[in-house]
């Protein structure tokens, strides 16, 4: 019994000595990987610099005779049903709705992620936004524990150096250039809004839900977290894009004027609030309406309206708080809910009056319509996935598109694909919930693969079975795509 009792207690210590040994390895492990990612951590090499400044150099001397205005108004987390004009019956926009009735409304246009970091590369480069390494969720302030555990995962907290923004090649053209708001495509220095062609900068580096919340004049703290108003928000940004508008008003201009509500906790203006049918978040999308009154109102005191193409989209879909109108999903979800956004284009003279266009777009295609509009030739040392929407805007022609491609929120896997008429979804059997989000987030789960006619139906009836042809066929390309971004995920040419 000695002897047992003996044996046991050596295989008891060596129990304890290989415990000792698994959490000092593990210990060991984190340790590494945190001073790396907190103290070491570089961004993502800019392998297409040199091309990228050659390609910017080639734009200094050309010559087009066109040169309107562009100003982009992008809302963060304004779903595809909050606006009057998009059917809301509890929130009144006449501003928004002025501007569809006298320009473009299109009702298959789709942001290029349900979350907001990749869907706003996307927007600025024309380009799915994996191609920039963004497609792993959202950015986190450089100095939260959070953006310090995704760096020992391997992800990246900015937007690379050699990837091509909007404002640049505008900036080369000889525009004015500013951008106002929430731009959350990180906070290091040489990754910030002035870096990429913005002459001028006046926001915030994330979402206001994110700490520390200051406000930026270019790259200097004007108002500190602890002194931001957040009520004031809207009204601050505004004054802030009239007055370039103002300014610049003799010179073309480009403005992107990117909100940072709807988005979560919601701040109405102390004016107006409570007087919304739509209650605080009726309040705040109606302070965004009278934003974008001001914005037209400026533009027609000036004589620009003829001379200014004014685009006016969100983010992603819905949150919780919004209305996704009678589609299913919600803010980072690939359903049609979490990526159909509305999307209206204004330009007096160039684009009928109250046309409508369910011809299918998303917002990787503004890129190369806007350079296309002023006669800049694509970058050709990079895929651009966009296409032009130009014949669209003024001829309502046909998508340029057959395919769009929807990416997970989470890790940017590619999930789905759209075609004119139907959307498939691969077979997922992952669950997930994101222990860093702020609130609940959805929890998705695809037991089988799904095919949907998005014609007649909101995603709600799987037609795999009934149509295993068009079900194969979509899944081939879907596959197809996977395999060439596999291979070459930046997207760059030989």
């Amino acid at each position: 019994m000695k002897k047992i009792f003996k044996l046991f207690n050596y295989y008891i210590k060596f129990l304890g000595y290989l415990t000792i040994i698994f959490f000092t390895f593990l210990l060991g492990y984190f340790l590494y990987y945190y001073v790396n990612a907190k103290y070491f951590y570089q961004p993502t090499e800019p392998v297409h610099l040199s091309q990228k400044t050659d390609y910017l150099a080639s734009i200094s001397g050309n010559k087009t005779q066109e040169k309107p205005n562009v100003i982009i108004i992008f809302f963060d987390d304004l779903g595809y049903g909050d606006l009057s004009c998009y059917g809301n019956q509890l929130i009144k926009t006449p501003n928004i709705d002025s501007v569809a009735a006298n320009g473009l409304k299109m009702t298959s246009f789709y942001a290029a992620s349900p979350v907001c970091t990749p869907s706003r590369a996307a927007l600025l480069t024309g380009r799915y936004p994996i191609r920039s390494n963004t497609h792993q969720h959202v950015f986190f302030p450089e100095n939260s524990g959070v953006a310090t555990y995704r760096k020992m995962r391997g992800y990246k907290n900015e937007i690379p150096k050699d990837e091509i923004l909007l404002a640049e090649p505008l900036q080369a053209l000889g525009y004015k250039t500013a951008m106002i708001g929430k731009w959350h495509l990180g906070d290091r220095k040489e990754h910030l809004p002035n870096d990429f062609g913005f002459e001028s900068y006046y926001g915030v580096h994330f979402s206001n839900d994110m700490k520390p919340f200051d406000v930026y004049q270019n790259e200097e703290i004007t108002i500190t977290a602890e002194e931001v108003k957040q009520e004031n928000l809207t009204e601050n940004y505004t004054q802030e894009a009239t007055k370039f508008i103002r300014e610049n008003k003799d010179s073309p201009f480009f403005l992107y004027f990117a909100h940072t509500f709807p988005h979560v906790p919601h701040y109405a203006s102390e004016k107006h609030s409570g007087k919304s049918e739509g209650g605080l978040y009726g309040d705040v999308v109606e302070d965004l309406d009278r934003s974008v009154g001001n914005i037209m109102k400026t533009l027609e005191e000036l004589d620009l309206e003829e001379n200014t193409l004014v685009i006016i989209t969100s983010d992603n879909g819905a949150d919780y708080h919004g209305s996704a109108g009678n589609q299913r999903g919600r803010k980072q979800e690939t359903y049609e809910g979490g990526q159909l956004i509305p999307m209206l284009v204004y330009w007096k003279g160039k684009i009928e009056k109250n046309t409508v266009s369910d011809a299918m777009a998303m917002n990787i295609d503004i890129f190369p319509t806007i350079l296309s509009v002023l006669g800049i030739p694509l970058p050709e040392d990079r895929i651009i996935d966009g296409k032009n929407l130009l014949p669209i805007w003024t001829k309502n022609s046909k998508s340029p598109h057959q395919f769009l491609y929807y990416f997970s929120a989470f890790g940017g896997k590619l999930v789905a694909i759209r075609g004119e008429k139907y959307k498939y979804h691969r077979r997922q059997q992952k669950a997930f919930i994101n222990p860093f989000y702020p609130y609940p987030n959805p929890l998705t789960l695809f037991a089988d693969s799904t095919l949907s006619d998005l014609n007649r139906d909101t995603e709600a009836h799987n037609l795999a079975m009934k149509y295993p042809e068009i079900t194969q066929d979509l899944h081939t390309q879907l596959e197809k795509m996977d395999n060439d971004l596999a291979k070459n995920p930046r997207g760059w040419k030989e």
